[in-house]
């Protein structure tokens, strides 16, 4: 069984250490590419220990890709069949929300670009690259899901002071509270490729209003 878990500072390290993006070590599948990319999980150079780990895992019956996924899913810290029940149009929005890490020179590079939109939000600079990949990913949806929950909260609040205000002065406010979502607040400058080319998220929400 491996460890479930790779921490980013690991990865920044491994990557500061020896100059390469780790994502070109999923490039190929080889002993040696994987045996570096445990080093990372395990945090330790001991080839023997991560050769025994590699071996264990095809003695119980797995094969050397079913290896590699693992690792891959480790290290990035994601989940393939998260999204599997879903049709394929609702993947294809979720999956273009995703920023190309593959604009960085290195994987930490995108790791330090949400770094510093998740300070913006609260999170400081050693909270962050204390948490493991997998915990990342989750830590940016919930501080989301918390901004749209403040702020459709607070409109609440207001709703109702301006409905004691203004029911006795102006008469009735609209039926519905004002309110968010997640995609109020994603960047409507940022350029997604959708299934009719590239263009910005404002311009692909009207597109599909339209069609």
């Amino acid at each position: 069984m491996l460890i479930r878990k790779c921490y980013l500072k690991d990865i920044k390290e491994y990557e500061e250490k020896h100059r390469v993006n780790i994502l070109t070590l999923f490039n190929n599948i080889s002993v040696k590419n994987m045996k570096e990319l445990l080093s990372i999980i395990y945090r330790t150079d001991d080839e023997d220990l991560l050769y025994n780990v590699m071996d264990e895992y095809i003695d119980e019956g797995h094969g050397v890709f079913d290896l590699m996924t693992e690792i891959k899913n480790i290290v990035l810290g994601y989940d393939e069949n998260k999204y599997k029940d879903l049709d394929e149009e609702k993947q294809k929005e979720i999956k273009d929300t995703y920023e190309d890490v593959t604009s960085y020179e290195y994987l930490s590079d995108f790791y330090m670009h949400l770094c510093m939109q998740l300070m913006s939000l609260g999170m400081n600079y050693s909270e962050f690259w204390s948490l493991t990949t997998k915990e990342m990913y989750q830590a940016f949806e919930a501080i989301q899901q918390k901004m749209v929950m403040d702020y459709n909260r607070h409109m609440q609040e207001y709703y109702n002071l301006a409905g004691l205000i203004s029911g006795g002065v102006w008469g009735k406010l609209p039926e519905e509270v004002p309110h968010i979502d997640i995609e109020d607040i994603r960047d409507p400058n940022e350029i997604i490729e959708t299934e009719v080319g590239p263009m910005t998220r404002e311009n692909y929400k009207l597109y599909k209003q339209f069609n």
